[in-house]
């Protein structure tokens, strides 16, 4: 008998779930299922390379008004979500396969049980045989808010001042920007970005650049270059930053993931 380590494993360092087979994945993912349907703040599939349902979890079809989770396999996002909320999710799972790159713990609104939107914490990868041929996305969503304490003009505003980070997170951004941005006033804003997402606007900046910088470190560029593409006046700062948040220099944190 096959252990589940002989069938598929996770990259950590790319976060790439690699598989012997889609079906035999499948087959063990099936395994744990009982202990996924379990926890009712997530949400967790499995897709084709045309972004059709091959797996979810009960909150998944609950989420989607589904009676069970057969009604939604072999259907796209946009076919069982409202359209343009699922078109931008099938966007999604295309391109983490077309570029053979995951998605971490991205900041989302979705659609929760009643309909209200929530915001969740997404993670997505592409699943790929060993050979490097694309199979599938595997993706998980978990909730950040209970569903009854949902303020959904509070949601609106943050998700305001979330996308105006997402725009401008290279520039210098002062909280007094997004203050207005979200029409309240800074200590307001603080507390309720907290609240829900358990980190400051500025360290969610920080968080931006970050992600960059780990992207651009994919490519020829220098360190010099990087930092400015991040937004930092001088690439000391960037290390500096860099290493506290990560324990390791830009170099040698290339060195470990791409090399």
């Amino acid at each position: 008998m096959l252990a589940i380590s002989d069938v598929f494993y996770i990259s950590h360092t790319k976060n790439i779930c690699h598989v012997e087979s889609l079906d035999a994945f499948l087959r063990y993912v099936n395994v744990i299922m009982p202990l996924i349907n379990s926890l009712s703040n997530l949400t967790f599939f499995v897709k084709n390379t045309d972004a059709r349902y091959l797996l979810v979890n009960d909150n998944l079809a609950k989420r989607c008004g589904m009676q069970c989770v057969k009604s939604i396999i072999g259907k796209k996002s946009e076919e069982v979500y409202h359209y343009d909320l699922g078109l931008g999710y099938s966007e999604q799972d295309e391109e983490v396969m077309c570029k053979n790159r995951a998605v971490v713990n991205r900041l989302e609104l979705h659609s929760y049980s009643s309909g209200v939107l929530g915001w969740c914490l997404t993670t997505k990868m592409p699943v790929s045989l060993e050979s490097g041929e694309m199979v599938g996305v595997v993706g998980i969503s978990v909730d950040l808010q209970e569903e009854r304490l949902i303020r959904q003009n509070i949601n609106t505003k943050l998700k305001l001042v979330k996308n105006y980070i997402d725009e401008n997170f290279c520039s210098d951004i002062k909280i007094k920007e997004l203050s207005s941005v979200a029409e309240m006033s800074t200590s307001q804003l603080n507390r309720y970005f907290k609240d829900i997402f358990q980190i400051t606007p500025q360290k969610f900046i920080q968080k931006k650049r970050l992600e960059l910088a780990i992207d651009l470190l994919r490519n020829q560029l220098s360190i010099t270059e990087i930092a400015a593409e991040c937004g930092y006046s001088d690439h000391s700062a960037f290390s500096r930053k860099f290493k506290e948040l990560t324990t390791m220099s830009p170099t040698d944190f290339k060195n470990m993931m791409y090399k």
